[in-house]
């Protein structure tokens, strides 16, 4: 082989190096679909500033590629999130930002070659978000099975059906911005008493975190924080998690796929909900459905 074929044959293998880690580690990216009945305001966090991607009513944006980075989330909201712009977290309740906004989230982490994602609705949400993949991937997810819940008002109803105090964490047209909104008990248990709503105050009173009401002889916060509904997941076990009113009323507007996964965050330890290690080939369609 003389000089010149070598060279050749060392640019060639070079080329393919390059370009198949760049193929490799190339990062996943999603669509997100608008169904929810008017305009939404899209971020993808982690910059000191942002500035919003505002997707039209029954649009799609295309291949949003998604940033390598850790617990980053992406906001879609009804209007400008200002906290949001200046770098920081909406607040539900502060009048001066964003509690007259309509808004929910997904979180992300993109690390090398794998990616995890999660809807997470452990705090609170207005518009339900639901979670797609083209490709199956093991057994944290099936292909084209559409995780999550599509109707803001069926799981309103079915806290409302549930009585009080599960009704508490329910706002359909509350105050002078006619938000709507439902919160996680999780958001409840580790706020500031005196900083709650009245509804939400009522829930706290009757639930309290250091209460047993739930889960006796354990404590209610305690377990929600720190147990899961099932084995092998290094944590302890509490299967009346998927019983109580939030859990319930959440499920009964969702489906499992063919793992018995729901796929969303009820409680922070819900074995059944994240989508972890996923190759970064494995695109998602994320879509928006309607807040009332």
């Amino acid at each position: 082989m003389n000089f010149v074929s070598k060279i050749r044959i060392c640019l060639v293998v070079c080329l393919v190096l390059v370009f198949g880690c760049s193929i490799a580690l190339a990062n996943p990216a999603v669509n997100i679909v608008n169904l929810s009945g008017g305009p939404i305001y899209i971020y993808d966090t982690g910059g000191s500033t942002q500035t919003p991607i505002v997707l039209a009513d029954g649009k799609t944006l295309t291949n949003h590629t998604l940033a390598s980075a850790a617990g980053r989330r992406i906001w879609v909201a009804s209007d400008h999130l200002k906290t949001v712009e200046s770098g920081g977290q909406p607040s539900p309740f502060d009048t001066n930002a964003d509690a007259g906004v309509m808004f929910s989230f997904f979180e992300y982490t993109v690390t090398g070659d794998k990616f995890t994602i999660d809807l997470s609705y452990v705090d609170y949400f207005s518009y339900p978000i639901t979670l797609k993949f083209k490709a199956d991937d093991s057994n944290i997810c099936v292909k084209d099975f559409e995780y999550g819940f599509k109707s803001f008002n069926h799981v309103a109803n079915a806290l409302t059906n549930a009585g009080n105090p599960w009704n508490q964490l329910v706002w359909k047209e509350y105050g002078p911005k006619k938000i709507y909104r439902i919160f996680g008990p999780s958001f409840v248990w580790t706020s500031v008493p005196e900083s709650l709503p009245t509804n939400l105050r009522t829930f706290y009173n009757a639930y309290p975190p250091d209460g047993t009401q739930l889960f006796s002889p354990n404590k209610n916060n305690e377990v929600w924080q720190k147990y899961a509904q099932i084995t092998g997941f290094g944590v302890p076990v509490e299967p009346r998690l998927m019983t109580v009113g939030y859990s319930k009323a959440l499920l009964s507007n969702s489906s499992v796929d063919r793992n018995k996964k729901h796929g969303f965050y009820i409680f922070p330890k819900d074995a059944q909900a994240e989508f972890t290690n996923l190759q970064n080939s494995n695109t998602m369609t994320v879509t928006v459905y309607p807040y009332k």
